[in-house]
């Protein structure tokens, strides 16, 4: 069924082809942004919501500055700002609009379970670690879950995604094309990854489907780093001999390394297997052969 849909951030990795799913499958797009980039979409772009125009089945809210970049204290800022002044906003229109969207999603991350390596889904207590990336999460869904009064919310969870010209790969494949990549810190922590056509598939589905609350994006089989820096590297044709040692890691990428790089979670996308949907890739080295290709 024909849907009209507001992309919130729609012009980022995850957003652009979003908006390209949704318009190829007939919706009726907005993309809510402040940074109008050219495209074939350039007629759909708008800077404000205004109740006289605003009536949206569903409402995406992508927005946010890039978290994986060193974290210095004004990033910082913006970083959080980014996100939290964004959903409340949002949020706020809601609550005062008396035409609201029937289902709401919200951009979260797996860094609201903490950095702790430990094993969670949807229902499991979260680690008390306190981290930066954790309260960013925890805070974006309160924010988000401030509306479930009037609208159905889901806080989608973002893990590491896995994509050709973007996400986590567009920094790490430059290394390893050159033979000089390898194991972050121990290569113990695991990396729950998602490639970036099932993160648009599983948004479609939600959207489609109206399915709320606490949603995990990401793939059934997480692996370790090490894991992955081998299999990612096999797909290259490169060798995987180095190891970047934690003080390295400490010293070039700061607080955001040793959070996100150094330090893992495992995570299970319950939720949707519960829900009936169905993955394109379930297993890293089928991802990775589809991205290299």
């Amino acid at each position: 069924m024909k849907k009209n849909i507001l992309i919130v951030g729609g012009t980022g990795f995850i957003g652009s082809k979003l908006v390209k799913r949704f318009v190829d499958r007939s919706h009726n797009v907005m993309i809510l942004t402040r940074q109008k980039l050219e495209s074939d979409y350039e007629k759909i772009y708008i800077n404000k919501i205004d109740e006289r125009d605003f009536f949206y089945d569903v409402v995406i809210n992508l927005a946010g500055a890039p978290i994986s970049n060193y974290w210095t204290k004004k990033n910082k800022k913006e970083i959080y700002d980014s996100r939290i002044n964004t959903t409340k906003e949002l949020v706020q229109f809601f609550k005062t609009s008396t035409r609201r969207p029937e289902l709401f999603i919200c951009a979260s991350a797996i860094g609201y379970y903490g950095c702790d390596n430990n094993e969670y889904c949807e229902q499991s207590e979260i680690s008390s670690t306190q981290a930066f990336s954790q309260k960013i999460c925890q805070d974006v869904e309160k924010e988000a879950d401030k509306i479930k009064d009037k609208c159905k919310v889901a806080k989608i969870r973002l893990g590491v995604v896995l994509g050709k010209g973007g996400g986590a790969l567009k920094k790490m494949t430059p290394s390893f094309k050159m033979g000089l990549g390898g194991t972050i810190a121990s290569g113990k922590q695991y990396m729950s990854w998602i490639h970036i056509d099932d993160v648009v598939n599983a948004i479609e589905f939600i959207a489609e489907n109206n399915i709320d609350d606490a949603i995990n994006l990401v793939a059934p089989n997480p692996v370790t780093n090490k894991e992955f820096s081998k299999i990612l590297a096999k797909s290259l044709n490169r060798p995987c001999i180095f190891n970047i040692p934690l003080f390295a890691i400490k010293l070039l990428f700061g607080q955001m390394g040793c959070e996100l790089l150094a330090k893992g979670q495992k995570v299970s996308p319950q939720r949707l297997i519960d829900s009936g949907f169905k993955f394109e890739y379930e297993n890293i080295e089928q991802a990775l052969k589809n991205i290299a290709q």
